[in-house]
């Protein structure tokens, strides 16, 4: 495993780069062209540098380049191991294995499917609504989706839809958003295994949005407001006691 910041240093070496000694000045000329290998450890040590330099020191980065998640395949081996071979409280199920949705904005925006072994499967491309859904409520949110359930939301705006169907032509951002909180919400009433919080991540080509945290203190917050509301309605006050006097007269 190459730590990142050798990859970081490494992918930072041009004609302006300061060296920190003698053998990075080398590295250096031979990766800027100013000099050829010599011998054939030159040619050797200049093949594993280029290699480190091909290396993305983002693990998602470099899923998304090779096609490949190793870091999310190297924890589903250990999860399944743990459970076969060192044994569990339960019987192991391989469709328990965790798979991932991963979005991305770097180098474009794109979605994937990564399976339980850590490959990456790109959405395939339609004339219908592209969109991916694991896990539970998978059922309801599919039906929601392809049953244009979605067309009763008021917060859609008609603009968007064609026919009762999303139009791919007219879809934006707030259709998007709506649209997927109607989903999850709707496979949260209809199957008793989905629940929580509906934590949201909008991914644009300018940024990456992680809604969940505020979503969260929100609730927490609200919450809070309630009980203490319910506090000073339902339980009783502390009761009053005279004032000690400690003179006399």
């Amino acid at each position: 495993v190459i730590p990142k910041e050798i990859i970081k240093r490494t992918n930072s070496f041009d004609s302006s780069t300061n060296p920190l000694s003698t053998i990075e000045a080398e590295l250096a000329k031979y990766l800027n062209g100013q000099k050829k290998p010599e011998s054939p450890m030159d040619e050797l040590i200049y093949h594993i540098v280029k290699k480190i330099q091909q290396m993305n020191a983002d693990p998602v980065q470099e899923a998304i380049r090779k096609k490949h998640f190793a870091e999310f395949d190297l924890h589903n081996r250990f999860y399944s191991r743990r459970c076969t071979i060192e044994g569990s409280d339960s019987e192991y199920d391989a469709e328990d294995t965790p798979q991932l949705i991963l979005a991305s904005n770097k180098p474009r925006i794109d979605l994937y499917q990564v399976d339980v072994a850590g490959n990456l499967v790109g959405i395939p491309s339609s004339k219908e609504l592209e969109y991916v859904c694991l896990g539970s409520g998978q059922t309801q949110v599919e039906e929601y989706v392809d049953e244009a359930k979605y067309e009763k939301d008021p917060n859609i705006p008609k603009s968007a839809l064609s026919n009762s169907k999303i139009s791919l032509d007219q879809i934006d951002l707030k259709a998007a958003f709506w649209l997927a909180y109607g989903a999850v919400t709707d496979a949260i009433v209809q199957d008793p295994n989905t629940g929580g919080l509906v934590d949201m991540v909008i991914v644009t080509k300018d940024k990456v949005t992680h809604l969940g945290p505020e979503v969260q203190e929100a609730i927490t917050t609200k919450v809070r407001s309630v009980y203490e509301n319910m506090s000073q309605d339902m339980l009783p006050s502390p009761a009053k006691t005279e004032p000690k006097q400690d003179f006399q007269i």
